[in-house]
């Protein structure tokens, strides 16, 4: 971190709103075969995901579309698009999920699986 930075964020130390803006939100999930995550959008935050092992299969957009994202492979949903993540393999599903800019949570939609 630089100086610049630094006393940046030493200054505005008591402003939370202001320093929450300064980090992403990043999560490593793991789904078991057969798993599937809630069907959200965004208001705002991007999520990207990464696949470590096994294939991702998530659903973009309204109407939902299938899309395969398999190990070392990565897609990215922007704001306000609706998503749902799942496996539909029969081995363990490990994916680093990374959004930007952090907001205050998703709407939660119906399941499209």
């Amino acid at each position: 971190m630089t100086p610049a930075v630094s006393r940046m964020i030493a200054a505005k130390q008591q402003d939370m709103a202001y320093t929450m803006r300064l980090y992403s939100i990043a999560n490593l999930w793991r789904y078991e075969p057969g798993a599937r995550g809630r069907r959200h959008r965004h208001a705002v935050q991007e999520e990207t995901f990464v696949v470590m092992d096994g294939t991702l299969t998530i659903y973009i957009g309204a109407p939902a579309e299938r899309v395969e994202v398999p190990t070392g492979g990565a897609v990215t949903v922007p704001g306000g698009v609706a998503l749902q993540s799942a496996t539909h393999g029969n081995a363990d599903l490990l994916v680093y999920a990374y959004g930007y800019p952090p907001d205050q949570g998703a709407e939660v939609l119906d399941p499209v699986v």
